[in-house]
């Protein structure tokens, strides 16, 4: 059985929605969340006490962490606003973002 975020490299993005949308939900009020056989811990960020948890995928490590609503972007607007968002990054880049269960997965820009 494939881990649950194989949706990074493998899937197309109809499918990485339904697994992105469980993660952002179990990581919510979660102290840890469980990928197949590895348990991973949700921690609060120091500083601004957001929810994030680092956990390896195929040898890489990822990244979800929730919106900081502080920030200026549209993402911290809609989580200002009280919707839920959640972004993942991989390799230092962010790759996707789930607000309310809606998935938007980014591309790679020409030249990356």
């Amino acid at each position: 059985m494939r881990p649950l975020l194989s949706w990074i490299e493998h899937l197309p993005s109809k499918n990485a929605g339904r697994n992105l949308k469980c993660f952002a939900e179990c990581v919510e009020n979660a102290d840890a969340v469980l990928l197949g056989a590895e348990r991973y811990p949700v921690r609060l960020t120091p500083k601004r006490h957001l929810r994030e948890v680092d956990f390896v995928f195929e040898g890489k490590m990822v990244r979800g962490l929730e919106q900081n609503p502080a920030t200026k972007s549209r993402w911290a607007e809609m989580a200002r606003s009280g919707e839920k968002v959640m972004q993942f990054l991989k390799d230092g880049r962010y790759v996707a973002n789930v607000v309310d269960g809606s998935v938007t997965m980014y591309t790679k820009r020409a030249g990356s």
